[in-house]
């Protein structure tokens, strides 16, 4: 694990003010540590020595102790006020790059998408209010720690040198252990929520078919191997913190012990020894901490590791720039092909559609129909051919301009909260069933006044009577002048169109790819 994500200090300046202030923290506290040990040590010895302690270091040693309690203060709310800023500009980000991805791409990262800005970027807050600094701590603190302490006794100074390297090693030989962990917890939480979404979007379909229990024992078997990828996560991090405390106590005995001796004998102060002492402990604290707090880290590493693989996925379509006023009447695919899980879906369509007709493109699923309608938006670039509107490419067309002249209706529709008071804003807070968002969202575009309308199955959901009145709506929508074109394979769909074009997936040649037919 790296110790600072240089993503972070380069795209957060509150990362960057952060770790500042966190340093400044760290230096302060060392110092009011070193002097805490002195004041202490030098009062303790007078009273020791029967005699009364210096004014002068009880002042010290209550402004010492009370700016300690003040920096933890100060430490703690600058982190929490740090790490709520930078989560939700991580998040703000992920949302405002996912809407701008292709609908193949926003499909296979969905939930990972929808995992980080749920709860996923919310385990940055132990990395950036916890890990951090403790790291700036353990490496600035220890330093001045063992200053003061061979200032008072250079004996002992020298076995805290010598020890205090062993609590870094073990961490390293601790963090090799667990190296992945974090990463393997996030994919199964990933995976367990994408399951769970489908589950429930697909709940009335799974009743209707009496399967609603079919997805338990896989979604029970999911969460019980994300429940033991955590909990083992949550045993390595107990006994690591059990061999760093072992280490850190052994190592503070053994200066106990050289010092005890050594007060036998003569051969040091009361006062060195105190010093020594008091901060020996201080000097391993740090570390100790670091050591804590590197698990609970990782999760939030792993977390933002996965946001910025998201970030880097290659947003769809940008808006042209050129020219936006066509006719709009030819809507022509030209041996447009689309890379997709199994080879190019779709493979080569060519097709046309015109003003005054109904145009439905029909084939297997995963034959790539809904594919070439996104072409068609230009949601989605194609790897081959290209889209032409009244013989202008395009990509030479102004995204926004095409958009206005265009009603679509997608597989599943978004019904899009209307203005406060409205009578559809009743509609978009009552709960919908799939189907009923489609007749919805159908009705809307059906009262579009738009001159083209691509269709993706609107009668999929739609009994016998409403099927034959949607369609022959479409149909007069055609007579005035609308390029209609709809995807369906259901008989009363292809009877009411005036061309079929055959769609058909794979990287040969498939007769009948583009292939018209007419109605």
């Amino acid at each position: 694990m790296k110790p600072v994500d240089p993503r972070l200090l380069r795209d957060s300046a509150a990362v960057r003010v952060h770790l500042g202030y966190s340093t400044l923290l760290a230096v302060l506290d060392a110092v009011a540590i070193v002097i805490v040990a002195t004041t202490a040590a030098a009062a303790v010895s007078a009273i020791v020595a029967r005699t009364a302690p210096e004014g002068a270091d009880l002042v010290a040693l209550v402004v010492a102790l009370g700016l300690r309690v003040g920096l933890t203060l100060a430490g703690n709310r600058q982190g929490d006020r740090a790490a709520d800023t930078v989560i939700d500009q991580l998040e703000n980000r992920v949302l405002q790059h996912v809407v701008t991805l292709a609908p193949r791409e926003l499909e296979r990262t969905r939930t990972r998408a929808t995992v980080l800005v749920t709860t996923g970027l919310r385990a940055l807050r132990p990395y950036l209010s916890g890990y951090l600094p403790a790291l700036l701590a353990a490496v600035l603190v220890p330093p001045v720690v063992l200053v003061g302490i061979a200032r008072a006794d250079l004996m002992s100074a020298a076995i805290v040198l010598v020890t205090l390297p062993l609590i870094p090693v073990f961490m390293v030989l601790i963090g090799l252990l667990t190296r992945g962990r974090a990463a393997a917890t996030l994919d199964r939480m990933t995976r367990l929520s994408g399951r769970t979404l489908d589950l429930v979007a697909g709940l009335p379909t799974l009743r209707a078919l009496n399967r609603a229990g079919g997805p338990a024992a896989r979604i029970a078997e999911l969460g019980a191997a994300y429940r033991q990828t955590a909990l083992g996560g949550l045993r390595i991090a107990f006994l690591s913190a059990l061999v760093l405390e072992l280490v850190a106590t052994l190592s503070v005995a053994l200066v106990a012990v050289g010092i005890g001796m050594r007060l036998v004998f003569g051969e040091v102060g009361l006062q060195a020894a105190l010093v020594a002492l008091i901060l020996a402990p201080e000097a391993y604290r740090p570390l100790r901490t670091l050591g804590e707090r590197y698990h609970a880290a990782e999760d939030g590493l792993a977390a933002l590791d996965s946001a910025y693989a998201l970030l880097a996925v290659p947003a769809g379509a940008a808006s042209g720039t050129g020219r936006p006023e066509v006719p709009l009447g030819v809507l022509q695919w030209q041996d447009v092909a689309v890379a997709g899980r199994s080879g190019m879906a779709p493979a080569g369509l060519t097709a046309l559609a015109r003003p005054g007709r109904v145009t439905v493109l029909t084939g297997g699923n995963g034959a790539g129909k809904s594919t070439a309608f996104d072409v068609a938006l230009g949601l989605l670039a194609p790897d081959r051919g290209r889209v032409l509107v009244d013989g202008v490419p395009l990509p030479e067309l102004d995204l926004d301009w095409w958009w206005s002249r265009v009603a679509w209706l997608p597989q599943r529709p978004t019904v899009l909260p209307a203005a406060a008071g409205t009578a559809i804003d009743l509609l978009d807070r009552t709960e919908l069933s799939l189907g009923e968002r489609q007749r919805l969202a159908l009705d809307r575009v059906l009262a579009a006044d738009a001159p083209v309308l691509l269709l993706d199955e609107p009668t999929a959901h739609l009994d016998d009577e409403r099927e034959a009145a949607v369609l022959a709506a479409l149909r007069e929508r055609a007579r005035a002048g609308a390029t209609v074109v709809l995807i369906g394979h259901r008989p009363a769909v292809l009877a009411a169109a005036d061309e079929v074009i055959a769609v058909v997936p794979g990287d040969a040649v498939v007769p009948g790819v583009g292939m018209v037919i007419d109605g």
